[in-house]
């Protein structure tokens, strides 16, 4: 698998400076966001029932949340080391907060994560702008009917 050394992405914003670049991941962030990545993908393939399961499973939660993984402070000249502690109570609502315009860096982070580990397909299922119809709820009832239709055919 090839690394990519592009430029670090920088996040600045109410005095608070965030960097990431794949090399100065540790093997918990990356499995981290490797999980999360990997569970929203799962999610996004089970359409949920209503908006509320999505605000209670925090489905919309996941690029702060994956990005709060990946992202490290950087803070008196200093990348500061990965606190998972700090993660769960500070850093996610630093990216929640994050102005929209700072979407695209977070989405340039998720491409270069996902690629570098060998799964750019995940990141291109999380970045894709507009929900795909679920094909097995729609191939489905389609088979089964094809397969009784064989099924009476040789019974006939």
């Amino acid at each position: 698998m090839e690394e990519n050394y592009s430029e670090p992405i920088v996040i600045e914003y109410n005095g608070r400076k965030f960097i990431y670049k794949y090399k100065n991941l540790s093997i918990l962030q990356a499995e981290l966001a490797r999980e999360a990545g990997e569970f929203k993908r799962d999610q996004l393939e089970a359409q949920p029932e209503s908006f509320k399961q999505i605000l209670k499973s925090r489905g919309a939660h996941w690029l702060p949340q994956i990005c709060s993984y990946l992202f490290r402070e950087f803070k008196n000249d200093v990348l500061l080391k990965f606190n998972l502690d700090k993660v769960e109570t500070d850093i996610e609502q630093f990216f929640q907060e994050l102005p929209i315009e700072e979407r695209p860096k977070l989405e340039a982070c998720i491409t270069d994560f996902f690629s570098n580990i060998g799964n750019p397909l995940t990141a291109s299922l999380l970045l894709q702008r507009e929900r795909k119809p679920n094909l097995t709820k729609t191939l489905l009832p389609l088979l089964q009917t094809v397969l009784q239709n064989k099924v009476a055919d040789n019974n006939s």
